[in-house]
């Protein structure tokens, strides 16, 4: 924690790739701390999605970026100064969280590999991937019972168990018009935009409403805190819907989401705005049982024949900027704006990378 204490968010030459591994180190050491005394073949399966081991048993080396909830929300506590042993638990609990999540949408949408490797669900079944799922959350919730200890007025750990609650719950409705949008393609830009405010705003927004809860009381400052959060989390979905789409550097299982018919950012755009041809053409795809690899290079040429990769990016921009201005809403000093503007950015785009 130490290396924490030590990061001035004013330093014009702060390293973000440094920032980034000392935030990625306080993170692991709560998870460890958490999972502390926990064997058997459940655990295993939770350090597995974790990244620890492979499906032996065997340590493995660590990934280069595990992270992302976590880092965002130690980088808001670190930016307003808030207690680090707080900051980092909270951290901790919603790495947990968000891996429940990845390991429940990989068994919605039947998705083999995951981080390059197999998905939890391929190797022991979709069963023990769902109660994997739950474990996680479970512990991630539970654990923040242990911020009673750190001093954390009873009424801020109410509110912050609150918050986790409502975001958790706001994110499966968000899950549900993602898995619903499979199969229309009358899904307009205004709709994707709900979706993604609920399936990824709500966690990037309990990210940066818990560290700021560690910190503040007045609901204002708080509620500028969660959509900052909010507005980067849909920037966020918007340049991983990129991602899906590049075709020279996707990888396998970001292919695989394509081919279950995601309506991703640039396609929305591309159904809601392009002429009636472009329309037919993209709903005789859609249409189809089941596509396959030799509907991607047809689907790129339509996106970019409407500009819609174009026009993604500079969505995802614009909402980046929003998000910006929430924070000068709430009064952040230009050192400590320009401290979130970089690891933000940076935190994102190496978790896109992997």
């Amino acid at each position: 924690m130490n290396a924490i204490d030590n990061i001035d968010p004013s330093e014009k030459n702060l390293i973000p790739e440094k920032v980034y591994a000392d935030f990625g180190n306080a993170i692991n050491e709560q998870i460890e701390s958490i999972l502390l005394g926990k064997t058997g073949n459940l655990y295993d399966m939770m350090k597995y999605q974790l990244g620890w081991i492979d499906s032996h048993g065997n340590l493995v080396p660590p990934r280069k970026n595990p992270f992302l909830l976590g880092p965002l929300c130690m980088m808001t506590g670190t930016s307003i100064d808030s207690n680090v042993i707080q900051t980092a638990l909270i951290a901790a609990s919603l790495e947990l969280i968000y891996n429940f999540t990845k390991v429940h949408e990989d068994v919605q949408e039947g998705i083999p590999r995951s981080d390059d490797r197999d998905s939890v669900w391929w190797v022991w079944g979709p069963g023990q991937a769902i109660n994997v799922g739950d474990g996680l959350y479970a512990l991630g919730k539970s654990s923040l019972l242990q911020l009673a200890n750190t001093k954390l007025p009873v009424h801020r750990l109410l509110k912050l168990l609150e918050l986790f609650d409502k975001s958790c719950i706001e994110m499966c409705e968000g899950y549900y018009l993602d898995l619903t949008y499979q199969e229309r393609i009358d899904v307009s830009i205004t709709s994707y935009i709900k979706m993604a405010s609920s399936k990824t705003g709500s966690l990037f927004a309990c990210s940066m409403g818990a560290a700021a809860l560690t910190h503040f009381e007045d609901s204002i400052t708080l509620r500028s805190f969660e959509e900052f959060g909010r507005k980067i989390g849909i920037a966020y979905q918007i340049r991983k819907d990129l991602a899906v789409l590049d075709n020279e550097n996707s990888k396998s299982d970001q292919n695989d989401r394509l081919l279950n018919k995601k309506k991703l950012y640039p396609i929305v755009h591309a159904l809601e705005r392009g002429d009636l041809p472009t329309k037919r053409e993209l709903g005789n795809i859609f249409f189809k049982r089941v596509l396959d690899k030799g509907d991607v290079p047809r689907i790129l040429g339509i996106l970019e024949k409407e500009n819609s990769l174009e026009l993604a990016q500079i969505a995802a921009s614009e909402y980046e900027q929003q998000a910006m201005d929430h924070l000068s809403d709430a009064g952040m000093q230009r050192g400590q704006l320009d401290f979130i503007e970089t690891m933000s950015k940076y935190i994102i785009q190496t978790s896109i990378q992997g």
